[in-house]
This record gives C-alpha cells, sequence and structure tokens, in this order.
C-alpha cells in the first residue's frame, strides 16, 4: 500500500510541469486590447497606440486557467526605460477582460503548475509569483 502511495506521489510530481506562454503574431492582438484607455494611456490616441504596439510591442498566449482557451499577455510598448507593463487579458464572452496587470523585473513567461482558485500562478519575472 505504501509503495502504491508513493509511487502515486512521484507520478504526480512528474507529471506537473511548468507551461510557457508562447509568442503570438501581433497582427493577430485584437485592436480592442491596444486602444483601450486601460493599455493606451492619455493623451495618446488609439493610432498611436497602435504603431507603439506595432513597433515596440509584444504579445504571447498561454491558458492559465484550464479552460482550453489562451489568454493573451501583452507588452503594449508604453513603457520607459525601467521596462514595460504586461497586461493579461482573457477573453469573456465577447469582451476581453483584464484579469493581471504587472510590471515586471526581467521578463519570464511561465505558466506553473499551481492552480488557485481556477487560475495557475504565473511566474512572469525574475523576483515575483504572481497568485
Amino acid at each position: 500500500m505504501v509503495v502504491l502511495l508513493l509511487s502515486g506521489l512521484l507520478f504526480s510530481a512528474q507529471s506537473a510541469h511548468t507551461a510557457h506562454f508562447k509568442p503570438v503574431n501581433k497582427a493577430a492582438v485584437p485592436a480592442p486590447l491596444i486602444e483601450s484607455r486601460n493599455v493606451c494611456p492619455a493623451p495618446d490616441t488609439p493610432r498611436d497606440c497602435r504603431r507603439r504596439f506595432r513597433d515596440l510591442g509584444k504579445a504571447w498566449a498561454g491558458d492559465v486557467n484550464d479552460d482550453g482557451v489562451n489568454e493573451l499577455l501583452i507588452e503594449p510598448g508604453t513603457g520607459g526605460t525601467g521596462g514595460d507593463d504586461l497586461v493579461l487579458f482573457q477573453r469573456k464572452g465577447a469582451r476581453w477582460e483584464i484579469i493581471l496587470r504587472a510590471f515586471p523585473y526581467g521578463e519570464r513567461l511561465d505558466i506553473l503548475p499551481i492552480s488557485r482558485d481556477g487560475y495557475h500562478d504565473l511566474h512572469l519575472d525574475r523576483l515575483r509569483c504572481y497568485k
């Protein structure tokens, strides 16, 4: 019995793995995500923000809640010398909602195997784990 229990624990520890956000073609990112006031700071126009994202931004996709649908992690290109914001969007019906804002220090893009309240912990920088 103990051998079965230990074998099960060992197997479950090995099957849990860290996933990673995957790069997304910026042209595939819906324009309203880049143009929203949550991402595009005033007095910039939506056109300014689209251009900046095209030139400087980045985007990744990853399933952070195991629903089979990727969330979008956006680096809008609005940062200065200290780095750039990351904004994590989740699609809810026809809308996209922000579920996390982060200002990473040393970018990492890990989706950890640990889940809380239906969402995986995220390791988006060298210093913090987002729960």
